[in-house]
């Protein structure tokens, strides 16, 4: 916990219960990884000052059997009078339970010895698993490690050592029936901070004390405004007339997911394609997932919404690839999945790519959204690292993309986040420039043109148009801000002549996109697609 940022995780956390009441409605077990006591040697520490916390939690939800990998032992801290404090906590919470490894026994924070007397104590809450993490090949690690283990647990009474080495994990991991029990949410007062309370914490998801649920709910059943109403003319993706809709169009930037990695679905999402004439999508997931912050009074469901810090999430691609999946041929076809659930700093995220690429062969249609430079996001991001589309992590990613011969959409902003500022220099650019020098061959799709809130300069279309007269493989996206921010002129509400004259002079080089972001029909039948597609109509003009 030492080397990560924002909150401390820990059993007692708010987060922790909600799992925890999940884990008990299904009649689940947990499997948790938590020190007993901090890393200091110092001889001002003394005592074991986590295990509180999970005591608050074994206490609070005594039917969930919760393993504890390790007993909470680790390479560091201080372990004088240890095993007298985990013989009292297996003698207090019955649905506590343990785990020894190679590694403790290695460790020897508790003697071999001692811990074959917590094992005749109690012999039904103690296992053994190995310490080895992901290759089992290697060097015979495995084996060594369950050499370890069975030379230790011999020491054991026959009957304890049935029950260590195999029948507790066993019962353990029984299949169970959920209970029929209902769960209700706690409506009790808000408090405006979710901090750390032991056992009475609270947890909201909405406060009542910024939302006005009745007014919320008369919204929702209102009918559509004649924004969001569906046009009439499209089913299953083919044009029948074109009575209201006036054109055709492939949406190039559709995120299925949103930051909380929710979604109406595809049904709903083919809905409100037909219902605005998009014959075809890419479909994207999210690679980032907002986390919900202990100091913050509700949920999030944006990157925005409060000062919560967003964490890049692997199984968004999973969650694509599912989707498609699972839908008839014929719907199949109206998208083009593609993915980036990776972290664009991590040298190792092309395993990642690599795995899914072989997992699904066939179903991806390029890499995207990857998110580097990207307005207030970048600072929200976990790492201490800033995300860049020149990062060395990325040469794999693009190396790829040109084996692959696809596509690679990239989020990159092309000048810095700023209230106002009309130097004319993007200061970014000089990244997106390195990249295309690097990769000649590389199909680079570059999302927003560049553009973020607050992230661009009038002349926006003047380096546009400079940047693909330079590049022959770059590709302009003309997705989310940029069409409001940059190409709209405010006086009139038309494009601006300058990006109209860029695009007539380079028609192959641009596509456009909604950009929208998980939620696609309002529970009224509202087309939240529709007006970030019909906004680009106007282009025929």
């Amino acid at each position: 916990t030492n080397l990560t940022t924002g909150s401390v995780v820990h059993p007692a956390h708010p987060a922790f219960y909600m799992m925890m009441a999940e884990a008990d409605a299904r009649n689940l077990p947990v499997i948790l990884q938590h020190n007993a006591c901090s890393e200091s040697t110092k001889p001002y520490k003394y005592g074991f000052e986590y295990i509180c916390e999970l005591e608050d939690t074994l206490q609070k939800y005594p039917d969930v059997k919760v393993l504890w990998v390790d007993a909470g032992m680790y390479a560091r801290g201080q372990w004088a009078g240890y095993k007298e404090q985990l013989d009292r906590m297996l003698s207090e919470n019955e649905n506590l339970h343990i785990t020894i490894t190679a590694d403790v026994l290695k460790l020897q924070k508790i003697s071999p010895k001692e811990l074959c007397e917590i094992c005749e104590k109690y012999p039904k809450q103690v296992m053994c698993g190995s310490s080895t993490l992901g290759i089992f090949n290697k060097a015979n690690v495995y084996n060594k490690d369950w050499a370890v283990i069975k030379e230790w647990a011999s020491s054991l009474s026959k009957e304890t050592f049935q029950k260590v080495t195999f029948q507790n994990a066993f019962d353990f991991y029984a299949v169970s029936t959920k209970k029929k029990k209902d769960f209700k949410v706690d409506h009790g007062s808000f408090e405006n901070k979710l901090m750390h309370s032991g056992t009475n914490a609270i947890i909201r998801t909405k406060s009542d004390k910024l939302h006005d649920k009745e007014m919320a709910a008369k919204k929702d059943a209102a009918p559509p405004p004649q924004k969001h109403r569906s046009l009439e003319g499209m089913t299953d993706g083919k044009l029948l007339h074109n009575a209201e809709i006036q054109h055709v169009t492939i949406d190039a930037h559709l995120h299925m997911l949103d930051f909380l990695h929710k979604s109406s679905g595809t049904r709903k999402i083919l809905q409100a394609m037909d219902g605005c004439g998009v014959e075809k999508a890419i479909l994207i997931g999210m690679p980032c997932c907002k986390k919900w912050s202990k100091d913050e009074p509700e949920q999030p469901l944006y990157y925005q919404d409060d000062n919560g810090q967003c964490y890049f999430y692997a199984y968004s691609d999973q969650m694509v690839a599912d989707a498609w999946m699972a839908l008839e041929d014929s719907q199949r076809k109206r998208f083009a999945p593609i993915m980036a659930a990776f972290n664009p700093t991590d040298i190792s995220a092309i395993s990642h790519v690599e795995r899914m690429w072989d997992k699904y062969p066939g179903l991806w249609r390029g890499l995207g959204e990857i998110m580097c430079r990207h307005d207030d996001l970048t600072t929200m991001l976990q790492d201490d690292e800033t995300p860049v589309i020149n990062h060395v992590a990325m040469r794999p990613i693009y190396e790829f993309c040109i084996a692959k011969d696809i596509n690679c959409l990239v989020h990159h902003n092309a000048d810095r986040t700023a209230q106002a500022e009309d130097d004319g220099v993007h200061e970014y650019l000089w990244e997106v420039k390195e990249v295309l020098d690097h990769f000649p061959d590389l199909k680079l799709i570059w999302c927003h043109a560049g553009a973020s809130r607050r992230t661009h300069e009038p002349n926006h279309y003047e380096m546009i148009d400079n940047m693909v007269t330079t590049y022959p493989n770059l590709h302009i996206d003309m997705s989310w801000v940029v069409w409001e921010e940059c190409v709209l002129d405010p006086a009139t509400g038309k494009p601006n002549k300058g990006w109209v004259d860029v695009f007539n002079k380079h028609p192959t080089r641009f596509s456009i996109g909604s950009d929208q972001v998980g939620q696609f029909i309002t529970p009224a039948g509202g087309n939240l697609l529709k007006p970030e597609i019909t906004k680009y109509w106007c282009l025929s003009e």
